[in-house]
Order: C-alpha cells, then structure tokens, then sequence
C-alpha cells in the first residue's frame, strides 16, 4: 500500500476510536481503495450496522426464483456467471446501509435542517436474482477502475435530494423523477439488493442496482 493510503488508513483508525463511524463514508468515498475497504469491513460488520438504526428482515430471496442457491445472504456468497466481486458486492452493501442507518436516525441533510428520522428501514442483503436482472448486457471489466464508477454512481443516486430537495420542512416534493436514485436507496421496506455492471468503452459505463420493493 502506498505511503499516503497507509497514513490515511492511520487516521480512519483514529477516526473510528475518538469520533465514531458517523465519518466512515466521508473517507471511503475519496479512497475507494482495496485496502482501505478491507480496514473499513473490519470495523463495521453487520452487527454494528442493526445498532445504528436498521432492522433485520425475515424475508427470504426476492421471490424471483425457486433456486435457493441464487439467493445469498453471507459474505463468502457467490452468484453463478457473475461479474461481480467480493470486493464490490461488500462495497455497495455497506454503503447502502450506512447511508440507511443515517436516514434511520434522523441524520439525513435536507437543504436546512434534517430529514425526519425513519422507521422499519431495513438491513440490505445481495441477492443473485436481482443482479441477474441488472446484468442485460455482455460485461467487460478489463483495465476499467470499477470501484470509482461504481462509488461515482451510489454517490450521484443518494445526492438527489441536495440538488432537488427543498427547505420544506413537511419534506414535501413536487417531482418524483427528480428522486428515482435516492428514492430506490432509501425506500425503507427494500430488503434486498442485486447490481451489476456494463462497459460502454474505456471512459464510460453503466452501473445498475435492482431492488426488491417497488
């Protein structure tokens, strides 16, 4: 590891013991790097993540498929033909229930002021049904920095609501289309999760997340 990633993963250590995980986030975003991920996995399992406002579902799969093999819960899972990561799959859970376990608390920006804090917002889990449907295309990740594209446009979804959102303190909108993104990530009776990735050409792609609650 470079010697400027081992100074930052040093201050994400400090970071976490003195001011908690509310800045995790923050950090993962400008270092999307392997190293500091794994670091940041250790520190914060699942566990951690239900204390911090999120709730446990009962539900099993998204009831796409009979196969019980194509529904994963744990951090070993592996769906077949997928294009997919350990890394990346890891990476877009946790940074969809962070960013939950924020709105679950009341601790969601909204222009001025905080967005109410929710209720029965659930713990996200992968599910290979569902990035099957997110998988349309032929994929290549080849020479391709996917953990920038793929944190790019989580980032770009869950920003919606700073760049259309209003000072409304009733949390009131007038277009719907405007929130699709942020709308998708924080709909709190999602349960489950499947994304997957297509690559236009060596600039451009598309990244795609499929949930289970409409």
């Amino acid at each position: 590891m470079p010697r400027s990633l081992e100074e930052m993963a040093r201050k994400l250590r400090r970071k976490l013991l003195i001011e908690g995980p509310q800045f995790v986030l923050l950090i993962m975003a400008s270092l999307a790097a392997q190293g500091i991920m794994a670091l940041v996995g250790e520190e914060f399992n699942r566990v951690e993540l239900l204390i911090h406002g999120l709730e446990e579902s009962d539900e099993e799969g998204s009831g796409l498929a009979d196969e019980g093999e194509q529904r994963v819960d744990g951090n070993s899972y592996t769906c077949a033909n997928s294009v997919m990561t350990l890394k990346h799959r890891n990476y877009i859970l946790y940074t969809h229930n962070r960013l939950r376990s924020k709105l679950a608390q009341g601790r969601q920006p909204n222009k001025e002021g905080m967005m109410g804090s929710g209720k029965n917002i659930y713990l996200l889990k992968w599910d290979c049904d569902l990035e099957r449907m997110a998988r349309r295309f032929d994929m290549n990740w080849q020479g391709i920095n996917a953990t920038q594209h793929i944190d790019d446009s989580m980032r770009s979804w869950w920003l919606e609501y700073k760049k259309n959102g209003n000072v409304d303190f009733k949390n009131r909108y007038s277009s719907a289309q405007n929130y699709y993104g942020w709308a998708n990530m924080a709909k709190g009776k999602t349960t489950r999760i499947g994304c997957s990735y297509w690559i236009c050409d060596q600039q451009r792609a598309i990244f795609t997340c499929v949930y289970n609650a409409k």
